[in-house]
């Protein structure tokens, strides 16, 4: 078992006199008071409790209950704040383009039922930011040092986001994202290279919303060396990747225009 290695490792690095390995569900500990040291006695509190989208299939509801039972008043939770931030995602950063030349056939078949499948559930999946095709939007921030269980459920009435104005569209040719790196698998088939938009008259079109999460380690508890966790697709992909939620018809943009996203 796992506190069975840990235990192993820390008295082979030696540190067995000062460094404790306790086995158990959190909640079950603080139910029977077993807490080694006593409730409210500790100094810091760290835990990776993330999930997808930051709070799918999290353990925040046990961080909350172990920081309320174990930290000294003025302790530290760390990472201490966590923000959800939202963009629109280009067709580039779907399944689609992939079956658009395999093997010299189109293939829209797959394409559609692909399409319907992913307008049901929420994907995880990396999206690169060259896919994205709006601005960031901030859709949550929380103070993991002061909220309570309750703070988990919201809704956020209205997050704008805007088409980029970098220059980058986010449906750029990319072979990438194409069969056979856009050499229709084999390289013996290729379909005509699809027109470049012309960027100031074609509208982007924008295929779903894109979600992800930040981390922070602030300067309230890290005064010395602050730093943020970011699984944001325009930073380097993390296991977290992101989570798209597809809409069932794509929805044009003015480039330079804006896009409400509500609840």
């Amino acid at each position: 078992p796992m506190a069975a290695c840990a235990r192993a490792n820390v008295a082979h690095n030696g540190v067995d006199d000062r460094v404790s390995v306790v086995q158990g569900k959190v909640e079950e500990l603080l139910r029977k008071g077993d807490i080694p040291g006593g409730a409210n006695s500790y100094d810091v509190l760290v835990s990776e409790w993330m999930g997808y989208g930051l709070l799918f299939e999290s353990m925040l509801d046990t961080v909350i209950a172990a920081r309320d039972a174990m930290l000294k008043p003025g302790g530290a939770v760390l990472p201490d704040v966590a923000t959800i931030h939202v963009a629109g995602f280009s067709r580039n950063a779907t399944s689609q383009p992939f079956w658009d030349d395999v093997y010299g056939f189109e293939m829209p078949a797959v394409q559609a039922d692909l399409a319907e499948e992913a307008a049901k559930l929420a994907v995880v999946h990396g999206v690169k930011g060259a896919h994205v095709c709006t601005t960031d939007g901030l859709v949550k921030s929380l103070d993991l040092a002061t909220m309570t269980v309750l703070d988990t459920e919201f809704s956020s009435e209205e997050v704008l986001i805007t088409a980029r104005t970098d220059g980058v569209r986010g449906d750029e040719n990319d072979d990438s994202v194409k069969a056979g790196g856009g050499r229709g698998a084999t390289g013996l088939t290729q379909r005509s290279a699809d027109p470049v938009p012309d960027h100031d008259a074609e509208p982007i079109m924008c295929h779903g919303i894109v979600v992800w999460f930040d981390t922070a380690f602030s300067e309230r508890f890290c005064k010395e060396a602050p730093a943020v966790l970011t699984t944001s697709p325009h930073a380097e992909r993390t296991h977290w990747a992101q989570t798209l939620l597809h809409f069932p018809e794509p929805v044009a943009l003015v480039p330079h225009g804006s896009f409400w996203w509500g609840k």
